[in-house]
């Protein structure tokens, strides 16, 4: 599958655009400063505006409706390729909403929230503990207020992706890092690999 990324910038037209093999995007590409990364199979030009809302409010109830259509999404079509996914993966220090497993062996945490995205953030940064690379997923009306704070996520090295319909839009993409406690790390793995 070819995914075609466009840069954003802030009055939503696009700045310039490359193609990439599915697997290969989060890896090859960071936006620019002061610019939205969306990518979409073929040549559709998703924009930040593209996203099933009424009346500016997010169509998920809660967070589980969230993670459900996030989870569903990811094992369809991936920005981060081939993941095995799992929802919450519970430690010392709090529960991960999904834990995934890259085909190169890379752990991915993703922290749902509805509209809290500073609790969040927080939350995803503490999930760095034992994660390769960690996200925030938002529904596309908070990931709005959250990108106006992009910033903060760049100083955590937290990535940020929304929901548009049932594909997944990476606004920012988290920077690799390795885990403090390689020991969670193998846990989460386990949690994964056994299937939860």
């Amino acid at each position: 599958m070819v995914w075609l990324v466009t840069w954003l910038g802030s009055d939503g037209g696009p700045d310039q655009g490359e193609t990439t093999k599915t697997g290969e995007l989060c890896r090859s590409f960071s936006p620019p400063p002061g610019r939205f990364l969306t990518a979409c199979p073929g040549s559709q030009r998703p924009s930040i505006s593209d996203s099933r809302t009424l009346e500016g409010k997010s169509v998920f109830h809660d967070e589980a409706a969230l993670v459900d259509r996030f989870i569903q999404s990811v094992v369809s079509s991936s920005p981060w390729g081939d993941l095995t996914v799992r929802p919450e993966f519970n430690y010392q220090r709090g529960k991960t909403d999904v834990v995934a497993v890259s085909a190169d062996g890379w752990v991915i945490a993703f922290e749902a929230k509805l509209s809290s995205w500073r609790v969040g953030l927080h939350q995803a940064y503490r999930n760095r503990c034992f994660a390769d690379m960690s996200y925030l997923l938002l529904p596309e009306d908070a990931a709005r207020n959250a990108f106006r704070h992009l910033a903060e996520f760049e100083r955590r090295k937290v990535g940020l992706c929304f929901l548009s319909g049932d594909d997944i839009q990476v606004i920012r993409s988290a920077e690799f890092s390795e885990p403090l406690q390689p020991s969670l790390r193998r846990k989460a793995i386990d949690h994964v690999e056994s299937g939860g």
